[in-house]
C-alpha cells in the first residue's frame, strides 16, 4: 500500500483558512464550480465586502486562484493541485454530505443561474461535458461523507 507524504505546515496553513464558518462555506462553492462574487454573494447571502475578504484570504492560502473574463472575476480551485490541496479539496467537497448546510449551500447552486466562467482553452462541448461532470458533486446523499469524524474511514 503507498502512502502520500503532506507537509503538515501546508496542510495547517489551509485548514487555518478554513477555520471560519462563512469562508468553510466560501471555499466548498468554489470548490464545486468557478464562481465570481457576485454568484456566492447571491447563494449565501453575504454582503459583498465580506464574501471578497474571505477569497483573498482564501486566495493568499492557495485554496482558490481567480480569473478574470471581461469586467468579471471568477474564482475557482487551481488548476495544478499539490498532494495538500488535492486532499483538502477532496474533503471539502465530501463535507457538503453530512453538513447540512453545506448540502444546502450546493442545492441553492444547482438551482442558480450563475455565470459559468469561459475557458479559452476548451471547447463548447468539452466545457459542457466538465460542467456535467462536476454536477456528481452536487448531488447529495444522506450517508456521512467518508474521512470525515464519526465515520470509520476517519483519517488520524
Amino acid at each position: 500500500m503507498t502512502h502520500t507524504s503532506y507537509n503538515l505546515s501546508v496542510l495547517a496553513g489551509m485548514h487555518r483558512a478554513l477555520g471560519n464558518a462563512a469562508r468553510f462555506r466560501v471555499a466548498h462553492l468554489v470548490a464545486l464550480k468557478p464562481l465570481s462574487v457576485t454568484d456566492i454573494q447571491s447563494i449565501l447571502g453575504l454582503p459583498q465586502p465580506v464574501v471578497s475578504k474571505h477569497l483573498a484570504y482564501l486566495n493568499r492560502a492557495g485554496l482558490v486562484e481567480c480569473h478574470r473574463s471581461g469586467k468579471r472575476v471568477f474564482y475557482s480551485v487551481p488548476k495544478n493541485l499539490s498532494a495538500e490541496l488535492a486532499l483538502v479539496v477532496g474533503h471539502l467537497k465530501r463535507s457538503g454530505l453530512g453538513v447540512a448546510e453545506l448540502r444546502h449551500d450546493a442545492e441553492a447552486l444547482a438551482r442558480s443561474t450563475v455565470a459559468s466562467f469561459p475557458s479559452r482553452s476548451m471547447s463548447q462541448q468539452t466545457q459542457r461535458r466538465h460542467e456535467e461532470e462536476n454536477m456528481k458533486y452536487m448531488e447529495y446523499k444522506a450517508d456521512a461523507a467518508p474521512g470525515l469524524v464519526g465515520t470509520e474511514d476517519f483519517i488520524d
